[in-house]
């Protein structure tokens, strides 16, 4: 059996400021370096304070994630690819 691997404040500082940048959990989790899916939910649901800060991180997450979108439905430069079907079905999923 494998011994788990610990990770410092930085590492969990990262994931939480990836998580506020609008990443999913299973996304920063196959980023080199980062903790497991698993372990990120069992950081969250284990440690308080992690917890607090990573619904703080979700919540401007979502924000970023808006933020995106209505730049892809105004065909802002940089987020359009001008393949409407395309980008409505970004839209819709949230992509």
């Amino acid at each position: 059996m494998a011994w788990p691997v610990l990770y410092d404040q930085s590492v969990w500082d990262e994931v939480l400021a990836c998580i506020a940048e609008g990443m999913t959990v299973r996304a920063i989790s196959r980023l080199p370096g980062m903790p497991t899916y698993r372990m990120i939910i069992k950081q969250c649901s284990t440690d308080p304070e992690f917890r607090a800060a990573y619904q703080d991180a979700k919540t401007v997450g979502y924000q970023e994630i808006v933020e995106r979108l209505r730049k892809v439905a105004k065909g802002e430069e940089g987020y359009s690819t001008g393949d409407v079907r395309r980008e409505q079905l970004l839209i819709v999923t949230g992509k």
